[in-house]
């Protein structure tokens, strides 16, 4: 599962230490959790009224700046969506494994979210936009994710600075982990009998969220504790990823909070 895309590696000044972010909420958002971590700013003339006291922090504390046109701004960003706003920092904290995953419930205990194959940026940043909104701290991808995109850092509107990446080498490894720290594995389907709104979630829930086409992969599947059905009018055969990941953390927050 990869959740790169093309802003991050045609950057012609981009370090293997740096990021590139774009977009107004996610780089206003990380000026205000981690700005030490802010190494270049390129804005437009019309975004720059909007983020004073970041360009003033950049004066203040020797961080570069640059207003400069959208068009320069599209080739730095490699995207059309930057809003007005590119930020080179420092990559954010690296992706962990289920063991350092183990230390932080210890410390911070929260509910967890697993992408089984879940890859369209768009989606991933939407996903944890709705984990920031609803207290999710922490997200589980398989073996092969890769640190988050800027696409997908600015479609979660500044959630990715509140959520942690981990990964699991498999299914198997997930399925242990759980069992040791008493999580139970959550997933949805149409097929199953069992309703979210009549369901009471364990606060150790892992909410299982599948592939934007297929769902989740039969072994996934086989792994779950739990499959609920998300109740509707049956018009459709199923919810997009995000749309079912919203109402999901909304009914666990509700009930369990």
């Amino acid at each position: 599962m990869s959740i790169q895309d093309k802003s991050e590696i045609q950057h012609p000044k981009k370090k293997e230490y740096e990021m590139v972010y774009y977009g107004l909420h996610i780089c206003e958002t990380i000026y205000k959790v981690r700005p030490e971590d802010i190494i270049k700013v390129f804005v437009t003339n019309e975004t720059s009224r909007k983020v004073p006291k970041l360009l003033s922090y950049c004066a203040q504390n020797k961080k570069a700046y640059k207003i400069i046109e959208a068009a320069e701004l599209e080739k730095i960003t490699g995207s059309v969506h930057h809003e007005g706003i590119g930020m080179i920092t420092k990559k954010a904290k690296k992706i962990g494994t289920l063991e350092k995953l183990t230390a932080e419930i210890a410390k911070a205990p929260s509910p967890i979210i697993y992408i089984d194959g879940v890859s369209n940026p768009h989606n991933v940043g939407t996903v944890l936009r709705i984990m920031a909104n609803f207290g999710f701290k922490y997200l589980i991808g398989a073996h092969d994710m890769t640190e988050l995109s800027a696409s997908a850092a600015r479609m979660s509107e500044g959630g990715a600075e509140f959520v942690t990446l981990y990964k699991s080498d498999s299914i198997h490894s997930l399925v242990e982990w759980a069992r040791t720290n008493n999580y139970t594995l959550i997933g949805t389907s149409s097929y199953s009998n069992k309703s979210l709104y009549k369901y009471k979630f364990p606060k150790k829930s892992i909410i299982v969220l599948g592939h934007e086409v297929t769902g989740m992969s039969k072994e996934t599947e086989k792994a779950m504790n739990e499959m609920l059905v998300i109740p509707g009018t049956g018009l459709v055969e199923s919810l997009n990823v995000s749309t079912a990941a919203s109402i999901i953390m909304g009914e666990y927050f509700r009930t369990v909070n």
